[in-house]
């Protein structure tokens, strides 16, 4: 057992040193190009890759989970900050695919009107990331340190609140995003299936209405 536990943790290193590696080369290569910045898509992709990049780092406490003493939150500050700072960086990462699919929403369906201002973009950015802060604000109060075994655990005063925030926590991190974006792209690529039928059609209507070579002759 302690053999396979030490090949998952290698495992899980390793995918996380090229995740890590991954964003930071689209973080280097968005930032150096100037002009990339200057389009929305782009400037959400940057900040997808930055939460991407954190998370990975502070997941760091995971890989070493089975250590006796876990060397990335044996104190006090970092039980305190170490795991929210990651689950909030999880929330702003889900959050932002949101945002990416509404910006292709309305690029794909409304293709006419003007993209969105880069005020606007600024204020959406800064809602995602406080929003991912305040949810993540109960987790912190509830992390206790145990300065006798090096442990950082939970101590909720009622059961109920814990399933209740792990509810909400679930349905801000996976199910709602989730949902939202099935729901987005179900409704893009139904409106770019009709438009290919369309185009199709008079294409086919064009051809039907054309003289042939013999009719020509």
């Amino acid at each position: 057992m302690a053999v396979k536990a030490q090949l998952e943790r290698a495992v899980l290193a390793l995918a996380v040193s090229f995740g890590v590696l991954a964003n930071i080369s689209v973080v280097v290569c968005i930032c150096r190009k100037r002009s990339l910045l200057k389009n929305n898509h782009y400037c959400l992709i940057l900040q997808l890759a930055i939460c991407d990049l954190f998370y990975l780092l502070f997941f760091a406490p995971f890989v070493y989970s089975n250590f006796p003493t876990n060397p990335f939150i044996a104190s006090r500050i970092m039980c305190k900050t170490w795991v929210p700072v990651h689950t909030s960086f999880y929330i702003a990462g889900a959050n932002f695919l949101v945002l990416i699919s509404i910006i292709r929403y309305r690029a794909k369906l409304y293709p006419l009107k003007p993209p969105v201002s880069r005020r606007a973009l600024k204020v959406f950015s800064i809602f995602i990331y406080v929003l991912a802060i305040v949810c993540v604000i109960p987790y912190a109060l509830v992390l206790r340190y145990d300065e006798t075994k090096f442990a950082c655990y939970e101590e909720w005063t009622m059961n109920s609140l814990n399933i209740a925030y792990t509810v909400f926590l679930t349905c801000v991190q996976y199910f709602v995003p989730v949902l939202f974006m099935s729901g987005i792209y179900y409704k893009i690529c139904k409106q770019l299936i009709t438009r290919n039928n369309w185009i199709g059609n008079q294409v086919q209507q064009a051809n039907g209405r054309a003289p042939t070579w013999f009719q020509r002759i």
